[in-house]
C-alpha cells in the first residue's frame, strides 16, 4: 500500500507544509509531532507496515490512499459551536475507509472532561452536549473521567467520514514510545483509552474494536478505534 503525493515526502517538508500547532516548540525528538512525521516519511510512499496491517482488512496491498497532515474538522459547521476544531495530527483516507489519526508518545489525551468543564462557558456546555448525541445512546456516569481528546476526535473522525462519503471509519492511536522513558505515563494513556472504550456497546474486529454509537447507526458508518505502538 502507498501514500499518493501530497508535496509532504521528508521530517523538512512535513514541517514547513504543515507544522504542529506550536510550531518549533512541539517540534523536538521524543514528541509526538516529530516522532509521528518521522514515522509516517519513513519508508515514503509506502505506508508504514502496522498501519497497512490495520487497512488490509479493507484493501488490498496494491491500494493507494490520499492523506494530510494536521488536518482540522471545522466543528462549528456541524453544530458544535465556535470555537477550535478537531486537530487530526494526520488523515488518511480512500478504498472506501476514512482514518482519523492521534499521534502520542508520553503526552496524555488531553483534559479530563470534567476540567475541561470547569468554569465552562455556554458555548463549551453545548459542545459536549452534541458529543454526548453523537457518540453514546447512554451516557455513561463516568464520563465526567473520561479524556475530552478522545471524544473530540472520536466525533471529528466520524463527520469527516460522512462528509466524504466514507461508510467505515477508524480513529488511528499511535503510540510512538521509548519503552525505558514515561512508563507511568504510557500506563496511564493505555488506562484512559481502555476506559473511553468501555464506555461503548462494542465488540472486537481482529485488531480493531468496533465501536456502536447512534451517529454511526444512524449515518451507516461503521466506526473503529485501534492503537499501534512503535518502539522508537
Amino acid at each position: 500500500m502507498k501514500f499518493k503525493d501530497n508535496g509532504i515526502s521528508s521530517l523538512e517538508d512535513w514541517f514547513e507544509k504543515a507544522p504542529p500547532k506550536m510550531g518549533a516548540f512541539h517540534w523536538k525528538d521524543g514528541r509526538s509531532a516529530k516522532e509521528l512525521a518521522r514515522y509516517f516519511t519513513k519508508n515514503y510512499p509506502t505506508l508504514p507496515l502496522e498501519i497497512e496491517n490495520v487497512l488490509s482488512s479493507f484493501a488490498d496491498n496494491t491500494a493507494t490512499f490520499d492523506w494530510f497532515a494536521e488536518y482540522v474538522t471545522p466543528f462549528d459547521l456541524y453544530g458544535f459551536g465556535s470555537g477550535e476544531g478537531r486537530n487530526h495530527d494526520a488523515i488518511i483516507f480512500g478504498n472506501g475507509i476514512f482514518v482519523g489519526v492521534e499521534g502520542k508518545s508520553y503526552e496524555p489525551f488531553g483534559q479530563l472532561v470534567k476540567e475541561w468543564l470547569a468554569n465552562a462557558t455556554f458555548n463549551k456546555l453545548a459542545r459536549i452536549n452534541r458529543m454526548k448525541e453523537m457518540l453514546w445512546a447512554n451516557v455513561p456516569k463516568n464520563i465526567d473521567n473520561l479524556r475530552y481528546q478522545l471524544l473530540s476526535a472520536s466525533c471529528g473522525t466520524l463527520l469527516e467520514a460522512k462528509t466524504r462519503g466514507y461508510k467505515r471509519a477508524i480513529l488511528m492511536i499511535i503510540e510512538l514510545r521509548n519503552p525505558n522513558l514515561y512508563k507511568n505515563s504510557l500506563m496511564q494513556n493505555a488506562s484512559d483509552l481502555d476506559l473511553f472504550i468501555s464506555s461503548f456497546d462494542r465488540e472486537k474486529e481482529g485488531n480493531l474494536t468496533k465501536l456502536n454509537t447512534p451517529f454511526s447507526t444512524e449515518n451507516g458508518i461503521d466506526f473503529y478505534i485501534t492503537k499501534i505502538s512503535i518502539d522508537l
